[in-house]
């Protein structure tokens, strides 16, 4: 079989331009570690300003918010529809991340 061709699409992003994704409007997703094993994956709308940290309003007593405090650390991606920005978060600390 023949090698594949590489794809000229690059999807590295500046500091700034990761920013400037991030403060516009799009649809985030949060994904946390559940107990057995798997993630506990839900959509969120975000706020986001440049230098700042990403804050979501989450309910205090859902699984969600549950799974976050108690893994100290979760995962957003902040999805367009097509190649995205990604991080995460290790210990957030109390209010920071879940209002």
């Amino acid at each position: 079989m023949p090698p594949r061709p590489k794809a000229d699409l690059v999807l590295a992003t500046s500091a700034t331009e990761r920013e400037a994704f991030l403060a516009d409007v799009h649809v985030g997703i949060v994904s946390v570690a559940n107990d057995d094993g798997g993630p506990v994956t839900v959509p969120i709308w975000y706020a986001y300003e440049p230098g700042e940290l990403l804050s979501f309003i989450n309910g205090r007593d859902s699984l969600n918010a549950r799974l976050i405090t108690s893994a100290g650390r979760l995962s957003v991606r902040a999805d367009r529809g097509g190649p995205v920005s990604m991080g995460h978060r290790r210990d957030p600390s109390p209010g920071s991340m879940i209002r």
